[in-house]
């Protein structure tokens, strides 16, 4: 896709989004492996930017029921801070992975397959 293409389909979502909002509708979910929309949104926002994007996504990962508008702007602007704090530039680094969480867990969730899980690692590598 171009990227005269990729920034129409990128208001298109917005736009959709802020409808959605304004009629105080639900969001709009799919199901889908969000890999490729992670990918899409992350080298959308960094093009020309100092700092680059490493991803590192599972093969297996699960599928996840989400806005698909929403995601692209969380994953846009992760991308976009995380480039503000490495003005001199640097990696981000954007993971994907299959968390299971045990009934012993300290995590405050209960217990279950939570599906994706999302990291998102600054060049510290904390």
């Amino acid at each position: 896709m171009s990227d005269v293409q990729d920034g129409a389909k990128q208001a298109q979502n917005l736009t959709q989004q802020l409808l959605t909002y304004a009629k105080g509708g639900a969001p709009i979910k799919k199901i889908i492996n969000i890999n490729k929309l992670i990918n899409e949104s992350a080298i959308f926002v960094t093009r020309g930017a100092k700092a680059d994007c490493q991803f590192e996504f599972s093969n297996d990962l699960w599928l996840a029921e989400v806005d698909e508008g929403q995601i692209n702007q969380v994953i846009g602007n992760l991308a976009i801070n995380a480039n503000q704090a490495m003005p001199g530039g640097g990696m981000i680094t954007i993971k994907t992975v299959n968390l299971i969480i045990e009934p012993d867990s300290v995590l405050p969730l209960p217990a279950g397959r939570y599906y994706t899980t999302l990291k998102v690692r600054d060049p510290s590598g904390s």
